[in-house]
């Protein structure tokens, strides 16, 4: 089921109508499959349970039971069964598929109430750990009237480590590189900052989500952290020449819409 953001009228400078955006299509969470063996023919259906650096690259237990369908040989009958090892996960592959569940959930969860001017989900199907998102620039910021496309791109031990989300439209922001890869404390690893700007606890942690660092990036929009920036020319702009700085990002607003 595709996840849509609702069209927006937009009473800002540029009063523009952002009309409905479709994500791309992809199944409800609850048919996606994961796959636990290397056979290619039968297949196992998952259900969950309850529930700053200035370089580029320092910006870099949910539980679920594998039920077997009805055509997995899984369900056969212990003379037409396979053996075991069949259904056996590696580490490598366990540590995906805890990723896999726990994406899962949480594209559910924005699925079944997503927050206001943000909207994201996996790319397809077949790639759970590669997001896309839209987010919308802040009302009463120079970003505003703007709607942001970006990517976020999770590693296979996630949650134990942070994903990586990056811009894909230019961004004039103090925290955001020229390559669009975003610097936030809460997507930099779990532990303490080694160069003292933040605290451990601002931080990934595996209780942090994927709604938790989008709507962090909507709060970087609207106020800047200048003390350790990505784009150190935005960070001195916005500090020294405030309106210029705003100038310069509704002028990238405008080109991004056409005006």
């Amino acid at each position: 089921m595709a996840s849509t953001m609702k069209a927006v009228n937009y009473n800002g400078p540029f009063k523009v109508k952002v009309q409905e955006v479709e994500m791309p299509k992809i199944q409800h969470p609850d048919d996606v499959i994961l796959k636990v063996t290397s056979d290619p023919r039968p297949r196992a259906g998952i259900t969950s349970a309850s529930p700053n650096s200035n370089t580029d690259d320092e910006c870099p237990a949910i539980t679920a039971s594998v039920q077997p369908s009805s055509t997995s040989h899984l369900a056969r009958s212990p003379q037409t069964r396979r053996p075991n090892h069949h259904a056996r996960l590696t580490t490598g592959t366990m540590a995906q598929s805890t990723a896999h569940r726990r994406l899962l959930q949480e594209y559910r969860a924005l699925t079944n109430s997503p927050p206001e001017g943000i909207t994201a989900g996996p790319v397809s199907e077949d790639d759970l750990l590669h997001w896309e998102c839209l987010i919308q620039g802040p009302e009463g910021t120079p970003f505003e009237g703007g709607v942001f496309p970006a990517e976020l791109k999770f590693p296979k031990d996630y949650p134990l480590a942070p994903p990586t989300m990056k811009f894909l439209a230019d961004m004039w922001h103090p925290n955001v590189y020229p390559s669009g890869l975003v610097c936030i404390s809460i997507l930099h690893p779990p532990g303490d900052d080694p160069n003292h700007y933040e605290h451990a606890s601002e931080r990934w942690s595996p209780i942090q989500s994927v709604e938790k660092i989008l709507i962090s990036v909507m709060s970087m929009l609207a106020e800047p952290n200048d003390e350790s920036p990505a784009n150190v020319e935005a960070a001195k702009m916005w500090r020294e020449r405030r309106a210029d700085y705003e100038n310069k990002v509704r002028d990238g607003v405008r080109r991004m819409l056409g005006l």
